[in-house]
């Protein structure tokens, strides 16, 4: 219930935030997903690597170092 409460106070307020300052950030994020997927399906087809390799290698471009 505090959940539901809280998310029908603010939602009114994120939606217009997102529409007036937060879509550049969604197109940043965006640009970036898509250039790092674009990056790890020419390295895998110049390196010759099959389908799950690829992922493997999308999914550890996208982790963190630690």
């Amino acid at each position: 219930m505090f959940l539901f409460a809280v998310g029908y106070s603010v939602g009114p307020q994120f939606i217009r935030a997102i529409r007036s300052d937060g879509m550049p950030q969604v197109v940043f994020t965006v640009i970036v997903c898509l250039s790092g997927l674009g990056t790890a399906i020419l390295i895998g087809k110049g390196l010759h690597y099959g389908g799950p390799m690829t992922a493997g290698l999308l999914a550890g471009g996208y982790s963190p170092v630690v």
